[in-house]
């Protein structure tokens, strides 16, 4: 047969789970001053990576915007023959394909 285990008591557990967490806010204030030295030993690279956060952020917003204004695009184009708004939609349409092609 196996050994048996003993149950771990509920102050048991608190105290094991109060040391962890002691020791990941150790750890963590570790890397928080690391990575502030790192930052003043290496400039350029702190100006290379925000740099290329800035980028990506930009890139990323062009690209969601493009998509969320496609996608109601599409939803207001099953609109344009509903009695009251078709006739607006199908203007604003009308207005969003003259405009991609001038540009396209």
């Amino acid at each position: 047969m196996g050994k048996s285990r003993s149950p771990v008591t509920g102050d048991k557990m608190e105290r094991r789970i109060r040391e962890r967490l002691d020791w990941l806010a150790d750890q963590r204030e570790k890397l928080r001053v690391t990575k502030a030295i790192e930052k003043y030993q290496n400039p350029k690279r702190t100006f290379l990576v925000n740099l290329l956060a800035i980028v990506s952020n930009f890139v990323g917003l062009t690209f969601g915007t493009v998509l969320v204004i496609a996608v109601v695009i599409y939803i207001l184009s099953l609109f344009t023959s509903a009695p009251l708004i078709g006739q607006y939609i199908s203007v604003l349409l009308d207005w969003v394909n003259s405009f991609k092609k001038v540009k396209g």
